[in-house]
């Protein structure tokens, strides 16, 4: 999407400048998200999701990325070996310029949620911390295993991008 314009002083708006910088840009905002995998890994080694699932989807908006991710732990999850800090990719080929803005949540199936604090780590993945300051991992908040499943990581946010 190019930058916007304005029309030069006397330059009357026609039907084709109407149409590129005001609805095309509207329809742009209203279309579908772009569906995307985000990576997973504990430490330095990927994880693998078993049965649960872990998807995203961002949506373009000139050089701002809206996104949006779910991770949830499967009956079949296999507790990752690494006792790392727990990485989740961001969309990938859009990269980070600056900071990002998100929020979290961790939900278990009774509903309990705990506030999660976003982060990111050199520009191309997120990670989680507690209100007490500690990064999600296979220890925390709670020790993941099977007994866990449909508990679940939720956030969204955004930032800008050079692409």
């Amino acid at each position: 999407m190019a930058d916007p314009v304005s029309p030069a002083e006397g330059q009357l708006i026609d039907k084709a400048f109407w149409d590129i910088e005001v609805y095309d840009r509207a329809m742009n905002l209203e279309g579908p998200w772009t569906p995307y995998t985000p990576t997973w890994k504990a430490g330095a080694v990927a994880a693998t999701i078993g049965n649960g699932t872990l998807t995203g989807k961002y949506k373009k908006v000139g050089r701002l990325i809206f996104w949006a991710f779910r991770f949830a732990w499967g009956s079949t999850t296999p507790v990752p070996t690494d006792a790392g800090i727990w990485f989740f990719g961001f969309p990938p080929g859009l990269p980070i310029v600056g900071d990002q803005a998100g929020s979290a949540r961790c939900t278990s199936p009774n509903g309990f949620q705990w506030p999660l604090s976003v982060s990111q780590n050199v520009g191309i993945e997120m990670w989680f911390t507690t209100p007490a300051d500690a990064a999600i991992s296979r220890t925390v908040p709670y020790t993941w295993g099977a007994s866990t499943a449909g508990r679940s990581i939720t956030a969204s946010g955004f930032y800008e991008t050079t692409a």
